[in-house]
């Protein structure tokens, strides 16, 4: 999925079946309709941005009939909940990025409920955290005139298979896929740690000191990596596309 990110929409990305396509299997069609006639719909929306939560609650509550939405804004009553009170889907409105391994609590302790990320916009690093979750991504934009009973067929799954990691574990684990993945951009060794160590913040005279090579050579090696990227037009593709960090507040 990450290698085939070039030239196509987000949600042709980060969803397994095509929304606008409506090619999710019959069979899961018709076991979902069954369902949603009988059952009231629970969905917890969790985020660090009141705005956004209420916002996404809002607009889902315009669409969907029969739901009911719990909104949290702490990570200590969600976890609680939905512990507790599993919730027939979880959305949450954090770039995956920045709070990798809290996704991956969450996944962890509900490893048979969709989950449904909202972003303003997916990176690299975005992606391979949401591929190694087996979660599902939406941007902000694309949740305008979404249809609420669509959100039950994103990520029909079995269950998510997911090793024990500490933080720091966890996080080294992350960014090595996301090394890896950029070769399946097309980048060259070479590439890879050059941009690998820019986007910890190094200097291109540290990077060039590191690795024994010029700084025309590192500024090289960054200008065509960088060409190879999804967002290679983003100023930012490279400070938040490239590393996934830990937003501890929100640990629980």
């Amino acid at each position: 999925m990450v290698g085939g990110a070039q030239g196509k929409n987000v949600s042709d990305l980060l969803f397994p079946f095509s929304l606008s396509n409506n090619t999710m299997p019959t069979g899961l069609q018709d076991d979902y309709m069954k369902q949603t006639s009988v059952v009231q719909q629970r969905i917890a929306i969790f985020g660090d941005c009141w705005p956004e939560i209420e916002g996404v609650a809002y607009l889902l509550e315009k669409t969907g009939k029969g739901c009911h939405i719990e909104t949290y804004h702490t990570a200590d009553a969600f976890f609680h909940d939905i512990e507790n009170h599993p919730a027939d889907c979880i959305i949450i409105t954090l770039p995956p990025r920045g709070y990798a391994y809290f996704l991956y609590q969450v996944s962890l302790r509900c490893p048979h409920t969709p989950i449904v990320v909202l972003a303003e916009k997916f990176y690299l690093s975005d992606r391979v955290v949401l591929e190694t979750l087996t979660l599902s991504g939406l941007s902000f934009a694309a949740l305008i005139g979404f249809q609420y009973d669509k959100i039950f067929g994103l990520f029909p799954i079995d269950s998510r298979h997911l090793r024990h990691y500490s933080k720091e574990e966890f996080i080294r684990y992350m960014n090595k896929k996301i090394f890896s993945a950029l070769h399946t951009q097309g980048m060259t060794h070479a590439q890879r740690e050059v941009l690998t160590l820019l986007a910890r913040g190094y200097s291109n005279a540290k990077v060039s000191r590191l690795l024994k090579i010029s700084n025309k050579t590192v500024s090289t090696h960054k200008q065509n990596g960088l060409m190879k990227l999804p967002q290679k037009k983003d100023r930012l593709a490279l400070s938040q596309g490239l590393q996934v960090t830990c937003h501890m507040k929100l640990m629980p």
